[in-house]
């Protein structure tokens, strides 16, 4: 009887740890971290800085305490080119995070990374330093 109840635990065990492993797949299924040709801003890396040079507002409270640092946000440029499921990949400070994921997430459309000719789902990488100089907030 032990052994039965042992084997059925470990069953269903098993099942649930599948069941997660394959849902943890699915949801990332098809998300490439590199491929062959990589998702591009429209117009290239220039155009990119200076969309968000012109979009981003350094925090008040952050510039009131002389908060500094590169933010890390990562997201998900889609087989169309939208960007999603952005988050923070490496954190500074609680504003200066949320000042870089309200501009990413009014990024316009990329062109979307390709493999094997195809279009496909691409996690991207951006660092956005906030710095101030003197008084000025950049």
């Amino acid at each position: 009887m032990k052994k039965i109840l042992i084997i059925v635990i470990a069953l269903v065990l098993g099942f649930a740890f599948s069941t997660e492993a394959s849902a943890q797949k699915s949801k990332n299924a098809n998300v490439y971290t590199a491929v062959e040709q990589m998702p591009e801003f429209p117009g290239g890396q220039a155009a990119l800085l200076t969309f968000l040079s012109s979009h981003i507002q350094y925090p008040k409270a952050a510039a009131d305490n002389k908060v500094q640092g590169k933010v890390y946000v990562k997201f998900v440029v889609t087989s169309t080119g939208k960007v999603d499921r952005v988050q923070i990949a490496r954190s500074v400070d609680k504003d200066l995070d949320q000042e870089a994921l309200r501009v990413c997430s009014k990024l316009p459309n990329f062109i979307p990374g390709r493999q094997g000719g195809q279009a496909v789902n691409v996690w991207y990488t951006l660092p956005i330093t906030f710095k101030l100089t003197g008084d000025e907030k950049k």
